[in-house]
């Protein structure tokens, strides 16, 4: 798969409403549970987009 951006690829999804919310209530959680199942840049760019204080992957 060609790389695309969050903002593209998942921003238009309904789920991307309930992996906002986790990034605020719950964000270790998320980038643990994340790791491995999906690109980490997909969340890194949904973080980013957000506006989240939160960086995925440190």
């Amino acid at each position: 798969m060609p790389k695309r951006s969050w903002r593209r690829l998942g921003s238009a999804q309904p789920e991307s409403l309930v992996i906002c919310e986790r990034l605020e209530s719950a964000p270790l959680l998320l980038d643990g549970i994340w790791e491995g199942e999906l690109e980490d840049v997909l969340l890194k760019d949904l973080a980013f987009a957000w506006g989240s204080r939160f960086r995925p992957g440190r």
